[in-house]
């Protein structure tokens, strides 16, 4: 891929799959497992800059595309200040727009290569044991210490998988195609599970229309103005200031910098059901 004129990215239009349009299984869920076929959902998981699977995704905020941290701050450290798919402005550093995607990187890792995390440290280790470089022994603690967790989780998730990583194809093939269906664990660290309907106590001139799918679950990192530009999205509004929407939860508009797992915690006030946020238009969209 490569910048020109500064305005616009250029490269491939087609990052689908070849798999896309072929006919499916639907997914199986059971004992706490899903079990989905990959080609569905492969073009979510490939960068749209360099082609491949995402490797450490960020997300910009502005418009919710994302792309490997590599790929993204390369663009961005030549100059570009657009987002590489939509062409969206993003000021004068957007450096700042841009947010590291766990749940995605949990998602890659865990549906694609759950050891690869693992092959990347042994061979981070051994570039620097080939140069007779030696780690800091901070470095050496942490590494110890987020190898083991990363043992014990992988442990976890393969115990109950109806098929293990084992029948993967080499990681270095970057293809999907061949691969054989998974079974993950559905529950994600910092996930969040919410419903997002229209407010019904909207007056006159303030609806919106419902979401074809008002059950979202998200990263609780994830802020209200993201929400909100979500909602712009899916509802194929004209506009792009989030700001048309307000958001309320118990009946309360709720800031833009607060979390979802903030919010979740502090201004839901029914225990274990699922967060539930309502929409409307704001006051100053509409006049």
């Amino acid at each position: 891929k490569t910048l020109k004129n500064n305005d616009t990215y250029e490269g491939d239009d087609d990052q689908q799959s070849k798999g896309d349009n072929e006919a499916v299984d639907p997914p199986v869920v059971a004992n706490g497992m899903v079990e989905f076929q990959l080609n569905p959902v492969n073009s979510h998981l490939t960068c749209k800059l360099c082609g491949g699977y995402f490797r450490d995704p960020y997300t910009i905020a502005e418009c919710l595309h994302t792309f490997c941290k590599s790929c993204l701050f390369y663009a961005f450290s030549s100059g570009f200040r657009k987002c590489p798919e939509c062409n969206i402005d993003l000021g004068p550093d957007p450096f700042k727009t841009a947010l590291a995607d766990r749940t995605l990187q949990e998602l890659v890792d865990k549906v694609l290569f759950p050891r690869l995390q693992e092959t990347d440290d042994r061979n981070e280790r051994r570039f620097y044991e080939k140069r007779g470089i030696k780690l800091k022994s901070e470095h050496e603690e942490e590494d110890g210490i987020k190898r083991a967790k990363q043992k014990r989780q992988f442990e976890q998730d393969t115990a109950t998988a109806a098929t293990t990583m084992d029948q993967q194809e080499s990681i270095s093939s970057n293809t999907a195609e061949n691969l054989p269906r998974y079974s993950v664990p559905l529950e994600s660290e910092d996930a969040l599970d919410l419903i997002v309907v229209p407010d019904d106590g909207a007056e006159a001139g303030y609806e919106m229309p419902p979401l074809t799918k008002p059950l979202i679950r998200v990263s609780g990192r994830y802020k209200i103005v993201q929400l909100k530009k979500y909602l712009l999205k899916k509802l194929q509004l004209s506009v792009r200031d989030p700001s048309v929407i307000e958001l309320l939860c118990n009946g309360g508009p709720v800031g833009n910098e607060l979390s979802l797992t903030f919010v979740n915690r502090t201004v839901w006030l029914h225990g274990n059901e699922e967060l539930k946020l309502t929409y409307k238009f704001a006051e100053d969209a509409v006049h």
